[in-house]
């Protein structure tokens, strides 16, 4: 605990110091969520009409074929031309999000932990050119991976003989994503050092007593500061001023506290490395 409050009170100092840093940070995170957004309505509404479509072709396959039939359902519907047409379809869309969200987080996300080594003076342009990228189309990959064996599992649940349940399916998905999360962190804290992968395995696993409670922290505070806006929009009538309340404290709020939690994480990882 006293480890924990030394890298947080460092932490602090050097974050109050490096205050000119501050509005580009929001600037760029202000623009990632723009981004996300944007992305986000863009795609959703096609890939819900492809739902629907797709749902429908089921609905009607499911008419036509006799109850004795229905354990045979999965194998029916991939011979429907139209449910598999949209099956297609929604899977060009998955990978087109997928991928947009990739490149947005290597664009905006690669300069903000740019600036928070830069606060330490580790940060060299050249490095964070290429290593950055390449460390996260590597967590990109095996996000995928997760999510496509989630996906697996969670669509056995619905078989006659699951390979798990779905809670344990679900709950393998979440712990999987927080390992990984936990790992991309420390390589992404690493990233001016050498072999910033390997290396923030090993110091993933032989500090972890340390850097779990950092990253639990660090996660306490985000949430803290992502609750708080949202509490507003809960809490106060709707109305124009209640949502420039609500984007005004995502400002001052949500986004130094992420940047606040990334110099704490980096601050915590070279701490140990040193």
């Amino acid at each position: 605990m006293t480890k924990l409050n030394t890298t947080l009170s460092k932490a602090w100092k050097l974050f109050t110091k490096n205050k000119k840093y501050l509005a580009l940070e929001v600037l760029i995170d202000v623009l990632f969520l723009a981004a996300i957004l944007y992305t986000t309505m863009l795609i959703f509404v096609p890939s819900a009409e492809t739902v629907i479509k797709a749902g429908d072709a089921l609905q009607a396959q499911m008419a036509e074929i006799p109850e004795s039939e229905i354990y045979n359902l999965e194998n029916i519907a991939m011979q429907n031309e139209e449910f598999m047409t949209a099956y297609r379809q929604l899977l060009k869309y998955i990978i087109y999000f997928f991928t947009i969200m990739t490149c947005l987080f290597m664009a905006f996300r690669g300069p903000l932990w740019y600036i928070t080594h830069k606060k330490l003076n580790r940060a060299d342009p050249k490095v964070f050119a290429w290593k950055f990228p390449l460390l996260a189309l590597f967590w990109a990959f095996i996000s995928g991976i997760i999510l496509v064996t989630y996906g697996v599992l969670a669509s056995s649940a619905e078989m006659p003989l699951p390979l798990v349940s779905g809670k344990m399916s679900n709950a393998l998905a979440l712990f999987a994503l927080l390992v990984a999360a936990y790992f991309a962190n420390i390589s992404f804290a690493l990233t001016p050092g050498k072999q910033a992968l390997k290396s923030a395995f090993i110091m993933g696993v032989k500090n972890a007593k340390t850097l779990i409670p950092a990253m639990l922290a660090n996660a306490l505070i985000i949430f803290v500061a992502t609750l708080l806006p949202f509490n507003i929009i809960w809490t106060l009538p709707k109305s124009t001023q209640t949502t420039i309340i609500f984007l005004s404290s995502i400002v001052i709020v949500t986004i130094p506290a992420l940047a606040f939690a990334r110099l704490h994480t980096t601050m915590a990882i070279w701490q140990k490395k040193q």
